[in-house]
């Protein structure tokens, strides 16, 4: 659940799905970890993604703790991109299922439950933010947004003293956005994500809050 360097007492709690390969990376450099360690490929053996425990984390009272959070639809649309353009597709093929392995992203949000206790990649990449940093910000020195690893990487480095490397792993654009889904889809999709919305306060914006806007206008 928590990542930690205590040489100089930081503590990141990672969400997957929001630049956790790269902070991870940046941690294991003031790790001091091995070259191959610090590779995209092997970040996630080294330091696995759990979820909040509220013990663990006051482990950390005294550290810099801090975390990266993510707008929540657009996070859910990125399991989607991602695992569609992986080689293995959404659902790989050693995991037995009745679901289409290639949905097209109606059909895979509307039966987002579904998907997630098929696969449990998915499953880990699409449950709720909160799950991973706890239902209270409040308790972080820093609450990092996904468009603001660069600056994180800064105040590490500024921190510690050392030069860190940001690895280029910022979440890309999206080519799927809210207004591409059917209205079936984006009631799913405000379900699961507006406990979310409702934690990360002022942070992000929910697509249908703009929608409401224009409705009222």
């Amino acid at each position: 659940m928590v990542t930690a360097v205590p040489e100089y007492e930081l503590a990141y709690v990672a969400v997957p799905k929001a630049a956790c390969t790269a902070v991870k990376s940046m941690m294991l450099q003031l790790l001091d970890a091995a070259s191959d360690a610090v590779d995209a490929a092997n970040v996630h053996r080294h330091l696995p993604t759990r979820r909040f425990r509220r013990r663990r984390f006051a482990d950390f009272a005294g550290f810099y703790r801090f975390t990266v959070v993510r707008d929540p639809v657009e996070r859910l649309l990125s399991v989607y991109e991602v695992r569609m353009a992986s080689e293995e597709g959404l659902v790989p093929n050693e995991v037995k299922t009745n679901l289409p392995r290639n949905p097209d992203p109606d059909f895979f949000f509307q039966n987002l439950g579904l998907y997630m206790q098929a696969v449990p990649g998915i499953k880990r990449d699409a449950l709720q933010e909160q799950l991973f940093t706890g239902d209270n910000l409040r308790k972080y020195d820093a609450v990092y947004t996904t468009d603001e690893v660069g600056k994180l990487c800064q105040d590490l480095s500024y921190m510690t003293g050392k030069r860190i490397n940001a690895p280029d792993d910022e979440p890309s654009s999206l080519s799927l956005g809210w207004n591409d889904l059917a209205p079936e889809t984006q009631a799913a999709l405000r379900a699961h994500t507006e406990p979310d919305y409702q934690m990360l306060g002022d942070l992000f914006t929910p697509p249908w809050a703009d929608e409401a806007l224009l409705s009222a206008g």
